[in-house]
């Protein structure tokens, strides 16, 4: 069962059912707030943190640190103290997102048991459980071996294995805790494409605080662990053979049903208009085959609506653009052609059409990547409200994995 499948089907959850969360990587995404406290730790010590580790891995470790050959044992101590000092910073500055395994937390901790279980540094732990508040919603929290994580789990919450229902990332924990008597099928293994949450804050473009959900971590261009089908998908010079935008499409038609869905079913089944954000040139510049993201939207929409009876309306062509911008993520060094105006606080309603069709209602507006300090998207989500939207949330299939300039 995924995270999507249980929230689905959380009306059936038994009130003697057990859940248990680990934290990181299954309530926690604290990958940037990590690495980038490493990264300021080595910097400390050795006075450089241009080393390959943090560019090409996903979560740094001691033992990566240990691997660089110039740092030395009396170093590496002085790191990891580093470290841990300059962590909370890091997430206190917002570079830690939260799974909707959390706001699953939140929800069953009214009607069930709910216990966290973390084989973390307890200060950490303990400074990340209080900062989130997730203390409020659990029962209690439990230290484990690293190396032997589920054991005598039951015993330890005097609760029958059968009735616990366990949410974790670590394939290995995974295998312990069914050895350990905890059912393979209420196992919910959490991901790293697994839903996650955060807020993107009023400034100058947006008025007010809305809640945002993304899927993947967006770390750069040819990446191993990138999703570099939403590149292919944008097709920026349509030079791109159909054959490879078709099947970008379908990647991405996998993760909007997915998730429109679970966003769906965590608003609490209301009727959900679900629109696009725009491309930054004018429609008529683009043709059919570099328009797919918006295709995705509505093929995607139709689907869930006619399949699974979804109250959802199809705005994927509500916001159009009659008037060119900057694309904002072409390099400055590219020789091609880039009118328009960047952006600016209103940017939208001046180059683009919307449909009166918003007004009253709750909006789901989806774009395919989100970048921090660009506000593109949050201009789009202000022109919704100004238009008279009941509410916006925003969805976005990745989200830029890079730390905040200084």
């Amino acid at each position: 069962m995924t995270v999507s499948e249980f929230i689905h089907n959380r009306p059936l959850l038994r009130k003697d059912y057990v859940l248990l969360f680990d934290l990181d990587g299954t309530l926690l995404d604290t990958n940037l707030a990590n690495n980038e406290a490493y990264r300021n730790a080595v910097w400390k010590v050795t006075g450089t943190s241009d080393y390959a580790v943090f560019s090409l891995l996903r979560r740094v470790t001691r033992e990566n640190i240990a691997s660089i050959k110039s740092i030395t044992p009396d170093q590496l101590e002085e790191i990891v103290r580093q470290k841990k000092k300059y962590f909370p910073y890091r997430v206190q500055e917002g570079n830690t997102s939260a799974f909707v395994t959390l706001d699953i937390l939140r929800r069953h901790s009214v009607s069930n048991s709910c216990y966290v279980i973390t084989s973390a540094d307890p200060d950490r732990a303990r400074f990340l459980i209080q900062g989130y508040g997730i203390n409020q919603w659990v029962k209690g929290v439990i230290y484990a071996d690293r190396t032997d994580k589920y054991k005598d789990i039951a015993s330890k919450l005097n609760v029958d294995a059968s009735k616990i229902i366990l949410f974790e990332d670590e394939k290995e924990a995974i295998s312990n805790a069914i050895s350990n008597g905890v059912q393979k099928s209420f196992i919910i293994p959490v991901s790293l494409n697994t839903l996650k949450i955060h807020l993107i804050k009023s400034n100058s473009y947006l008025k007010q605080n809305v809640r945002a959900y993304y899927s993947l971590d967006y770390l750069r261009y040819g990446h191993p662990e990138n999703p570099d089908f939403i590149n292919t998908l944008k097709n920026q010079y349509c030079d791109i053979p159909l054959d490879k935008v078709i099947a970008a499409l379908e990647h991405l038609k996998v993760f909007l049903t997915r998730d429109i869905r679970c966003i769906y079913k965590m608003l609490g089944e209301k009727e959900l208009m679900v629109v696009g954000v725009p491309r930054s040139k004018s429609e008529c510049e683009y043709y059919p085959q570099q328009q797919f993201f918006r295709k995705g939207i509505h093929d995607v929409v139709i689907k869930l609506q006619l399949d699974e009876k979804l109250n959802l309306i199809d705005g994927s062509q509500f916001i159009t653009r009659h008037t060119n911008t900057k694309t904002t993520h072409l390099s400055k060094n590219e020789n091609v052609e880039n009118d328009g105006e960047m952006p600016y606080p209103g940017i939208t309603k001046d180059t683009c059409q919307i449909s009166e069709q918003v007004a009253g209602k709750d909006i789901l507006l989806i774009d395919d990547i989100y970048t921090f300090g660009v506000n593109i998207d949050e201009d789009a989500i202000q022109a919704l409200y100004d238009m008279g939207a009941k509410s916006v949330f925003f969805y976005s299939v990745c989200k830029t994995f890079k730390r905040k300039k200084e």
